[in-house]
């Protein structure tokens, strides 16, 4: 079963963990899915990324994000090869991929940050930001992923309102598109949109 379990755990990377769905899939108890998925979780295979709360707010979303930490891995489990990704294809697949591959990038860099960052997601009703960064002093830094190779100023709706309307409105934060794309381009103040090739390319 743990092996069906790693499998489903490669489907359903960058997305809520649902036990009750996996246990149905699985034909398992509860209690036998999360004690695997603790299992998985320490051994550095999977980590669930928890839910950001605004101080002195009620949870937005009980359910963690759960985030396969090896993506290449996660497509060969996933049955998915370069054809899965090409012109054509369903983008949800490459999104998710994408979204678990910036993350993990992203938790390998705070060691050497001088800021204590913390990892979060958030998501209210259809209202969502990928991954939350939260430091010290109520400061934000906040992500959303596009597999796309192009942006717009409508691929920040999310971002911009966290930032005016919702929980972050009284912190100090900006907002970052990671895309396909090859420029690092401006859409105001507090909105960048950022190649994921700086992931590895950024020079120091």
């Amino acid at each position: 079963m743990l092996r069906r379990l790693i499998d489903q755990m490669a489907a359903r990377t960058a997305e809520e963990i649902n036990v009750a769905a996996l246990c149905q899939a699985l034909g398992a108890r509860k209690e036998t899915v999360n004690d695997y998925i603790d299992i998985l979780t320490r051994l550095g295979i999977v980590h669930r990324l928890g839910a950001w709360t605004s101080s002195g707010a009620k949870r937005e979303i009980k359910a963690p994000k759960l985030h396969f930490l090896d993506t290449g891995c996660a497509t060969a489990l996933r049955g998915e090869d370069s054809g899965s990704f090409g012109l054509g294809a369903d983008p949800t697949a490459l999104g998710h991929l994408l979204e678990s591959f910036v993350y993990t990038e992203l938790e390998k860099s705070l060691a050497f940050l001088s800021k204590r960052w913390r990892l979060h997601h958030w998501r209210l009703d259809s209202r969502k930001v990928d991954i939350v960064a939260e430091a010290p002093g109520k400061l934000l830094a906040l992500f959303e992923m596009k597999a796309a190779s192009t942006v717009d100023v409508q691929d920040f709706r999310h971002i911009d309102w966290f930032r005016s309307e919702g929980p972050g409105h009284d912190y100090r934060s900006a907002g970052f598109v990671i895309y396909l794309g090859s420029q690092l381009l401006s859409f105001g103040p507090g909105r960048i949109a950022v190649p994921v090739s700086m992931l590895w390319s950024f020079k120091k």
